[in-house]
């Protein structure tokens, strides 16, 4: 399979805003996520679709990866996973790419196939978890959908397929800069970084003062 490799970007609370708001915050959470991946000098590209992002493009899943990990640690992202994005043109070619890519990866493995769709498709998302799961199971040792050592994920958009098998979370909460600054204290206890930290996860910058109180 030589399709590219890709980062899916998952943003909870960003996209229940209002069209303007959530506009707003997208633009905010691109500007992090390209400053993130600059200060590690990973070149990529983000771009937005029906509520989701994804990063593009990598030479393979460990750059893929190394990527996910990097945004791991950007306020507003739920969580991330590195994939690889095909055409596809029924539930048979499918069904194909879906064995090139995952037969190998759970060879030996009990494992669970879990489908997601967005658009109009001729079959359902059991559809697909019970027909991939059919032609895995060669591969695998058996289908265990309750604690499986392996699960297969593909997420259908229109004519694309995303296939994965990582979910790398992220913090949550807003972007960071997409509520303003805040000036936090710091003194010495627990309390104040813990309070930095959610000021933080509500999309606010937060410039530091410390007070020494202790004398040293």
């Amino acid at each position: 399979m030589n399709s590219p490799w890709l980062v899916i970007v998952r943003y909870g609370e960003v996209s229940i805003k209002g069209k303007v708001g959530r506009a707003r915050m997208e633009r905010q959470l691109v500007r992090n996520i390209v400053d993130a991946l600059e200060e590690h000098n990973i070149s990529a590209k983000p771009r937005l679709s029906e509520g989701r992002m994804w990063i593009c493009c990598f030479k393979s899943e460990e750059e893929a990866l190394n990527a996910a990990n990097v945004l791991s640690h950007v306020m507003g992202i739920v969580s991330l996973s590195p994939a690889v994005e095909l055409s596809f043109g029924s539930l048979d070619d499918l069904k194909d790419e879906a064995v090139k890519f995952f037969g190998d990866k759970l060879r030996g493995k009990t494992f669970a196939v879990r489908a997601r769709r967005v658009g109009t498709h001729s079959f359902t998302s059991k559809d697909v978890e019970k027909i991939v799961g059919a032609a895995l199971l060669p591969y695998g040792s058996k289908v265990d959908l309750s604690n499986p050592e392996y699960i297969a994920y593909i997420e259908l958009r229109k004519d694309k397929a995303y296939f994965y098998d990582k979910i790398v979370k992220g913090p949550g909460g807003l972007p960071l800069g997409s509520e303003g600054k805040v000036l936090s204290l710091f003194s010495g206890g627990i309390d104040s970084p813990v309070a930095t930290w959610y000021a933080l996860k509500r999309g606010c910058a937060a410039d530091l003062l410390l007070f020494n109180i202790g004398g040293e």
